[in-house]
């Protein structure tokens, strides 16, 4: 049973207040994810960390072990064997949950849900799925496609922009005969853009995912919702990414209809080696609702 990466959607804070605890194991819950702390978590609320210093650093706990995950979970089991009592509804009650806030999120892509089921239709099951700091992996990247081992997802937790390239490169390149795959925004991409020189030369293989807005999407719509439209150093002098390519060596493919996302991406996944796929966000069009940065509960 999973939430999956959904902790955000009203279903889900709904689903957390018909349970009776929460064990938090090795997590740190970082604003980002808890509404700026204004999530409504289960009480009690337990925590497990091998770090003592993460003690109600973020949400007072009511007891908390400093401890190897590992151990204090065995140890636990160990206590709970043949004392545990689950209600027979919370399989459905998660799975319900779950359901809704997928469903929600999927209402925000417009166009864009259409590049994702061409995505989660084409590429293997195993892939290695690397995403940089980008307005595409920050609405749906990071929570929508499933991955299947714990070590498949490689993402710039910092929140710096322009690693996606170089972490695609080095985990295409440890990955043992496993397919990268690569979201990145035109501007992260630009910032490493000489690493593209790297990724051909080593034979990395991966396929970039390109989404060109011309500029930092998300930048422009906190100007747009914040600042009244007043948009300054938001725009970008992109590169033709098809000259590009065609300088490095690198095969190309763009896409300027969510019809055409399909075949683009099983062509770039049949190359051995690297490929670059340019989704034209100029030309799909916008996202059903715009994203303005983490979401943050107003309190009144």
């Amino acid at each position: 049973m999973s939430l999956g990466s959904f902790n955000l959607q009203p279903a889900i804070e709904e689903f957390y207040a018909t349970c009776d605890a929460m064990v938090v194991v090795g997590s740190r819950l970082r604003g980002n994810e808890t509404l700026k702390y204004t999530l409504r978590l289960p009480r009690p609320l337990y925590g497990i960390d091998a770090d003592p210093m993460a003690e109600n650093r973020s949400y007072p706990h009511d007891r908390f072990v400093a401890g190897d995950a590992a151990l204090a979970l065995n140890e636990l089991a160990d206590r709970l064997n043949g004392r545990m009592q689950i209600d027979p509804v919370l399989a459905d009650d998660l799975a319900r949950a779950r359901g809704e806030a997928e469903t929600d999120m999927r209402g925000i892509l417009g166009p864009y849900e259409a590049i994702l089921e061409a995505l989660l239709g084409s590429v293997p099951g195993d892939l290695i799925w690397v995403r940089d700091i980008t307005l595409s992996n920050s609405i749906w990247g990071n929570r929508l496609p499933p991955l299947q081992g714990p070590r498949d997802g490689v993402h710039a937790l910092g929140g710096g922009i322009g690693q996606g390239i170089a972490m695609a490169i080095g985990a295409a390149l440890a990955a043992d005969g496993r397919k990268t795959v690569a979201l990145t925004g035109d501007g992260g991409f630009y910032v490493s853009l000489g690493e593209l020189a790297t990724a051909v030369q080593e034979r990395a293989d991966v396929a970039f995912l390109v989404m060109n807005d011309k500029g930092y999407g998300v930048i422009r719509n906190i100007q747009d919702a914040k600042f009244g439209g007043r948009r300054h150093y938001a725009d970008l002098h992109m590169p033709e990414f098809a000259n590009l390519s065609n300088t490095m060596g690198l095969p190309f493919y763009r896409v300027a209809d969510a019809s055409e996302m399909a075949p683009a991406l099983a062509a770039a996944l049949a190359v051995d080696g690297p490929a670059l796929v340019e989704i034209d966000m100029t030309a799909i069009g916008s996202f059903a609702r715009p994203f303005t940065g983490p979401p943050v509960r107003k309190v009144e």
